[in-house]
């Protein structure tokens, strides 16, 4: 039998901006973008675990508000 988890929610936010361009008679697609996740700084469950030391049960929680994620990208 499982052990039924509470609910769980997030708020994420991402975006993506990407620019055609011609490199040497090719056509290059330049990326730009960014993800913020768990905007709002739920606590949700992911799982439980056993602490081998005292044998209680620990709630293992999702990380509260993950920084901001930006990156480049490019294909050709």
């Amino acid at each position: 039998s499982g052990t039924v988890l509470p609910a769980y929610w997030r708020l994420d936010l991402g975006f993506r901006k990407t620019w055609h361009v011609a490199l040497g008679g090719r056509d290059a697609a330049l990326g730009l973008f960014g993800a913020a996740t768990n905007l709002l700084g739920r606590t949700n469950v992911l799982t439980y675990a056993k602490d081998p030391s005292t044998g209680r049960v620990l709630q293992i929680e999702m990380r509260p508000r993950a920084p901001l994620v930006v990156g480049l990208d490019w294909q050709f």
